[in-house]
């Protein structure tokens, strides 16, 4: 029998090196502009170590994570810049030419009434102010504009960075429009903005798995790093589909391999236009004229499915895929087989136009026999 009071330990403590240890780390936030109107201000936010090195975003809590866009808390503007147009002002002036005199007024209650605002120097009005003010009666000149500005519009995405607008005008204290205003103190009239942060949805199927979509629509998806309309179909199956809508309708985007043929094939009559009287066969097998609304895409590889033709209608003969065009008319070189050509052309400007970027059509073909 061992005796238990000599028996070697089973336990004992270790020290190991401290669990690493990541945390955020906020710039300082950059000046604000200069200018009248509210804006943001940026900072950097990232994810570091221990010593301060910048590491994945996934390592840090996201829950904590510091703000890294503010708006500006700026005073309001101080002034508003009037523009007169110097041949109006009355003759004691004394000016010997038209000009445009400029200055700087208090901008505390300003409205439609021009001659409620008192002319006052600003340590930071834009532009140095015109002598004549002091010299002459501004007030009674007919003509003063100045930039009006009205609310900002809604933001063009309902997440991620968009561009909003407002309307920017040059008008006269009674409401008309003006060319009077200064070009270089012109607002701006667009401007970035960021709604919220997107969500990472890259297809169709991830949309309907993670927000339990089973309704076809359009929706917002993360299409390269960029925020692309798509249609998604079939969302109640276990598999649906991807579409892009054609901006200008199926009125511009067509398929088209022409049927008639003319019995001889080297001349060129009624210079290239269709003709139902021409000596022609209208016999080829492979005519047909289809219209699309929608295509489909692969969203890895941005391939055009040409041969999807669930939004499409055909017209005439057999459907046509898309991007496809043909002409059997003439082997002579008609006008009626260049505008095939820039038929090909378009369609192709098209589909650019869809996406804002780079789109790999999978089949352009074109075919003359």
């Amino acid at each position: 029998m061992c005796d238990h009071l000599t028996q070697p330990p089973s336990i004992k403590l270790c020290v190991l090196p401290l669990c690493a240890r990541y945390q955020w780390l906020a710039d300082e936030w950059q000046d604000c502009p200069l200018a009248c109107q509210k804006k943001e201000t940026h900072r950097k936010v990232k994810c570091v170590d221990e010593k301060e090195n910048e590491v994945n975003e996934r390592l840090c809590n996201p829950a904590v994570k510091p703000i890294s866009i503010k708006k500006c808390k700026m005073a309001s503007c101080k002034y508003v810049v009037i523009t007169v147009d110097s041949s109006q002002c009355p003759t004691s002036c004394n000016l010997d030419y038209e000009q445009k005199v400029t200055y700087c007024v208090e901008a505390h209650g300003w409205n439609s009434d021009f001659y409620g605002l008192q002319a006052i120097v600003y340590q930071d009005c834009p532009l140095i102010q015109s002598s004549l003010i002091d010299k002459c009666d501004i007030k009674a000149c007919l003509h003063a504009a100045t930039w009006k500005v009205g609310k900002w519009h809604k933001c063009s995405v309902p997440c991620g960075m968009g561009i909003t607008e407002r309307r920017v005008e040059c008008m006269t204290e009674n409401g008309l429009s003006s060319d009077l205003c200064l070009l270089h103190l012109k607002p701006v009239a667009r401007r970035r903005c960021h709604s919220k942060d997107c969500e990472m949805i890259t297809s169709c199927i991830e949309l309907q798995i993670r927000k339990k979509i089973q309704k076809d629509g359009e929706y917002l998806l993360n299409v390269k790093g960029k925020m692309i309309k798509i249609y998604c179909s079939d969302m109640g199956l276990e598999n649906p589909k991807e579409y892009v809508t054609l901006a200008k309708g199926e009125a511009d985007n067509f398929s088209e391999v022409y049927g008639y043929r003319l019995q001889n094939p080297y001349e060129c009559p009624f210079n290239g236009s269709r003709r139902q009287d021409c000596m022609c066969r209208n016999d080829y097998p492979a005519a047909g004229y289809t219209l699309f609304r929608k295509i489909r895409i692969d969203l890895n590889s941005l391939e055009i499915k040409t041969t999807d033709f669930r939004f499409a209608q055909t017209i005439l003969g057999k459907p046509v895929p898309f991007a496809t065009a043909g002409d059997c008319y003439s082997a002579a070189r008609c006008p009626q087989v260049l505008m095939t050509l820039k038929y090909m052309e378009d369609v192709e400007d098209s589909v650019g136009n869809v996406f804002r970027m780079e789109t790999l059509v999978s089949s352009f073909s074109y075919s003359k026999r």
